[in-house]
């Protein structure tokens, strides 16, 4: 897995940034791309479902392998791969979640990452398990550490319901239809079953409490898992979604509505009481595919929302209050995924990367210069560097492609 990566600078034409009345061209400081196994021939393909930057500096992908074909010659497999600051690729690792060989086949994919202190990983594996007469779904929780040995393995569900991850107080803890905690050494701490609720998206606030978003509900537990509230969310919406807590206790949720690409913003007290709500609209009519509602929060308490649809996306800042400081449209497309530094925010998604500033002018873009899956792209920030990953085509197939930026 230590191969160099394919610094293929000109494949990513520039950062277009407009200062003023000038505009500056302002090229990535690497670009990587990875493609797994496909010197071992076949249709290829290598999905980006996550990536985070460790403790050391390194860009951590999870992604999904996929040789495809007919049933007998497909494969799938979770796969994590590293690259450093460098764009250097360090390993790329397959997990192992089926240590008994049972003559049936497998086919796995990671879904969310996250990292801790030590650069130790922990990653949400799905596995499908076909015989000749039956097919089974079951997620994992698998854990490798920074120089990709893996280091343990968890069974969570016989169903593919846990999508939530996150880590809080040194521990680990996954959410779907149940919420369940683990040491960073694997023991099993607790869980909590919530068969009417499966959760997308999970917040924690000081005192431990924590909140489940998504699967059409708002679901408030305190820190021993005892539920405190529960409340439905709209009845047009979509099960994914997203959640924070607020510095007050309050909490705001995000959530994919119709007509396709608009977002309902609520604020909730700790009690369940709506404050204010406030719908963005879809930024422009589309039958296509939508995006999803994505939410961020800066140290005043103000929000920074975008939603998005296949024709178009919508970038706006709100106050604590939901009044629209600004909004922005443009016609790039999905965006799915959103960082946020000292009030600037950097959005990704259908192959486009913009940055606004804290006026919500744009001021910067950016294109891969190569088709992408648009279901795919993610951001990860490290002090001043930036990372932009997609799925995007290469060597016949789809491979990784992740680009640095430099924040100026």
């Amino acid at each position: 897995m230590r191969a160099v990566p394919s610094l293929k600078t000109f494949s990513l034409f520039a950062f277009i940034a407009l200062l003023a009345a000038c505009t500056a061209a302002v090229t990535p400081q690497w670009v990587a791309t990875y493609n797994h196994k496909v010197d071992q021939g076949g249709d290829r393909i290598t999905w980006l479902n996550d990536m985070v930057v460790d403790s050391f500096g390194n860009v951590v992908v999870a992604a999904t392998a996929i040789q495809a074909g007919f049933t007998q010659a497909r494969e799938e497999e979770a796969l994590l791969v590293q690259f450093g600051a460098d764009g250097q690729r360090h390993w790329a690792q397959a997990a192992n979640l089926h240590p008994l060989n049972d003559g049936a086949r497998y086919y796995d994919d990671t879904r969310a990452l996250v990292t801790d202190n030590n650069g130790n990983l922990y990653a949400i594996a799905i596995s499908q398990r076909v015989t000749e007469d039956s097919s089974t779904l079951s997620s994992h929780l698998v854990s490798f550490d920074r120089f990709g040995q893996q280091r343990w393995t968890q069974h969570l569900s016989d169903q593919e319901d846990m999508r939530a991850l996150a880590l809080q107080n040194g521990q680990v803890i996954v959410a779907g239809l149940s919420t369940q905690r683990f040491s960073l050494d694997g023991t099993k701490l607790s869980h909590v079953e919530h068969p009417n609720h499966n959760a997308w998206a999970i917040a924690f606030d000081a005192a431990g409490n924590y909140v489940l978003s998504g699967g059409f509900m708002v679901s408030v537990f305190n820190a021993s898992g005892d539920v405190l509230w529960q409340a439905e969310a709209h009845d047009d919406g979509y099960a994914f979604a997203e959640v924070l807590f607020t510095g007050n206790g309050d909490l705001i949720t995000a959530q994919a509505i119709e007509p396709r690409g608009a977002a309902l913003i609520t604020r909730w007290t700790p009690s369940g009481q709506v404050v204010w709500q406030r719908t963005l609209a879809a930024p422009v009519t589309s039958y296509g595919m939508m995006g999803p509602a994505l939410i961020r929060q800066d140290h005043r308490g103000d929000l920074y929302v975008a939603t998005s649809n296949s024709n178009g996306r919508r970038i706006a800042k709100l106050d604590a209050q939901g009044r629209v400081y600004w909004q922005k449209t443009s016609r790039q497309g999905i965006v799915q995924d959103m960082a946020l530094i000292n009030g600037e925010v950097f959005v990704v998604g259908n192959g486009r990367n913009e940055k606004y500033d804290t006026q919500g002018n744009l001021v910067a873009e950016s294109s891969t210069g190569r088709h992408v899956q648009i279901t795919q792209g993610r951001v990860a920030v490290d002090g001043d560097r930036i990372y932009a990953g997609y799925a995007a085509s290469m060597d016949g197939g789809m491979g990784l492609h992740v680009s640095q930026f430099r924040n100026q």
